[in-house]
């Protein structure tokens, strides 16, 4: 082994000694061999970049013009972030005038929070029949005892409102249409833009109760009804069936026995209609914070839960509350798919449903293959086109591609999705196999979604 030569010893070897231990790591014109110095003689920070080989100086470049990953607006690098963002000019900019940026803001703080609290609710959910709910009763009379009115023809400030955008019809309820048709006639008649015909699917309505005793007003459809959820729990595992007969208003009254603060939830679906709602007369309601986003589907009749067994019970909505999502549009018109226009003459990416859910200002949007298309290339080039005609209206938004959500299918139409899904290359979507996912069909006709 080599050693530095020992004072007072190695008479006649300390030369040899000496340069046996230098040549170790010198060469014989005195310069360091190649390998001599490794990472751990290297002190941290010791090297400039510019004495690094090119292409990792060119890497570090590169990095250092690019976004980075950020918890605060505050700290993205004030000189590259519009840039970056496509949001105009990179104009130098301080910290804090980045984070109060209104472009900024506007277009990721919010959909950054909504998604984050979904995901919350998501992990911390308990979507169970109520173990002890109230006392559930219909009428078609209020209860003279509950003289306190929060009625729609007064104030909506009360309410939140999920799953379409209300309109007062009747000048007594609240409708929720989601969708337009070019064709035909819609369950909620002629109130969209010019008097178009318009669609309601499921919807919603949430409020907060400090109430002993709450009834929901509410306008009846013939043979359908309603769902009441209690903190994100239904109260029964069954419809609340109307009470009136259609178009009058009914009630549906919720005694709980004591006296708390509750968060209420009413579903239901279609022409139905919500008028307000009474409680005791030193009781009150109020709006709730809202706990999750926006989730947009656009589809055929499996998005607009034709033949669902529940008031807003479809696939749109299961996958919204399974997601965190408190406020799900179900963008879909019945016999609709992505080239078959149905008897209503609607495409699911033809330009008035992308003006719809544009309009929805979806946090994610789920794009499903529909089963009213024929399998092939033509399915592909259409189901493509669509793609980028939604990323092209919605650009910052998140997009997942699904396979088809029906046991009737065959795996040919998801292919050709998938095929169309793949050649798209978007960098912020993503594919989920429904029909052929390994694990089994999402829909498999034994009452398993």
């Amino acid at each position: 082994m080599s050693r530095l030569p020992t004072p007072g010893s190695d008479n006649g070897n300390w030369g040899d000694i000496l340069n046996d231990y230098l040549s170790q790591s010198h060469s014989a014109d005195g310069s360091l061999k190649a390998g001599a110095v490794g990472a751990s003689q290297i002190q941290d920070g010791a090297l400039p970049k510019t004495k690094l080989d090119a292409t990792t100086q060119a890497s570090l470049t590169k990095a250092d013009g690019s976004l980075q990953a950020a918890n605060h607006l505050s700290e993205v690098t004030p000189a590259t972030a519009r840039a970056n963002l496509g949001l105009g000019s990179a104009a130098t900019m301080s910290p804090a005038q980045l984070a109060n940026d209104a472009a900024l803001v506007a277009m990721y703080a919010p959909r950054t929070d909504r998604m984050a609290r979904a995901a919350a609710v998501a992990a911390t959910m308990n979507r169970t029949v109520m173990a002890s709910p109230p006392t559930v009763t219909t009428s078609t009379t209020t209860d003279v005892t509950l003289t306190r009115q929060y009625l729609i023809t007064s104030s909506t400030a009360q309410f939140a409102f999920r799953g379409g955008a209300p309109v007062v019809f009747s000048a007594t309820f609240l409708r929720f249409p989601v969708v337009t048709l070019l064709a035909g006639s819609g369950n909620v008649g002629g109130t969209g833009a010019g008097g178009a015909q318009q669609n309601a699917n499921g919807w919603a309505v949430e409020f907060m109760a400090d109430a002993t005793t709450v009834q929901i007003h509410v306008r009846n459809v013939s043979g359908s009804g309603a769902m009441v959820e209690v903190d994100g729990q239904p109260v029964s595992a069954s419809l609340i069936a109307y009470p009136a007969t259609d178009g009058n208003v009914g009630f549906i009254k919720l005694a709980f026995g004591s006296r708390a603060v509750r968060r209420i939830r009413l579903e239901a679906a279609q022409n139905g209609g919500f008028a307000g709602v009474s409680v005791g007369p030193t009781e009150t309601i109020w709006k709730p914070t809202d706990s999750g986003g926006r989730l947009v589907i656009a589809g055929d009749s499996i998005t607009a839960q034709t033949g669902a067994v529940l008031p807003n019970g479809g696939m749109a909505i299961e996958a919204a509350k399974n997601l965190g999502f408190s406020d799900c549009w179900e963008v879909g018109i019945s016999g609709t798919g992505w080239i078959n226009a149905g008897s209503y003459g609607s495409t699911i990416a033809c330009t008035q449903r992308i003006a719809d859910v544009v309009a929805a200002n979806p946090d994610l949007l789920i794009l499903p293959t529909s089963s009213n298309d024929t399998a092939g290339s033509p399915l592909t080039t259409a189901m493509l086109a669509g793609f980028q005609a939604y990323r092209s209206a919605l650009p910052k938004v998140p997009i997942i591609v699904m396979g088809v959500p029906t046991r009737t299918a065959t795996v040919d139409r998801e292919t050709a999705a998938k095929a169309a899904f793949d050649a798209w290359a978007d960098g912020n979507s993503w594919w989920i196999p429904t029909y052929s996912d390994p694990s089994g069909r999402w829909i498999d006709g034994t009452g398993t979604t």
